[in-house]
């Protein structure tokens, strides 16, 4: 991983991530209270990871002091639109990746 789980990596990707409302999606909350949405999910640490085992993935997360994982249900569709910026990413321990939303 690159960098350490749960440090920021700024990255000039110019993407756009949609999320469908009334779909779950799985998030990290840092200690500032930002939320990072889970792009992609990893097999490279678990090969037994599956899409089933997201939303009780907190529970085999060793995360740091004041973050927390949650699944969620968006009411209304959600965009992660880094065209105009930089992107901010971070992965877990188990190398599984998430964007800031801003």
């Amino acid at each position: 991983m690159n960098p350490a789980p749960y440090n920021v990596n700024r990255v000039d990707r110019m993407a756009i991530f949609d999320f469908d409302a009334a779909r779950e999606i799985y998030e990290l909350i840092d200690p500032e209270g930002r939320r990072w949405v889970m792009q992609t999910w990893s097999q490279t640490v678990d090969r037994m990871l599956t899409l089933a085992n997201l939303p009780t993935l907190g529970s085999r997360l060793s995360l740091p002091a004041g973050w927390r994982y949650e699944p969620r249900t968006p009411s209304i569709p959600l965009r992660v639109d880094t065209t105009a910026r930089e992107a901010c990413v971070t992965q877990d321990d188990l190398a599984n990746s998430y964007s800031l939303q801003i």
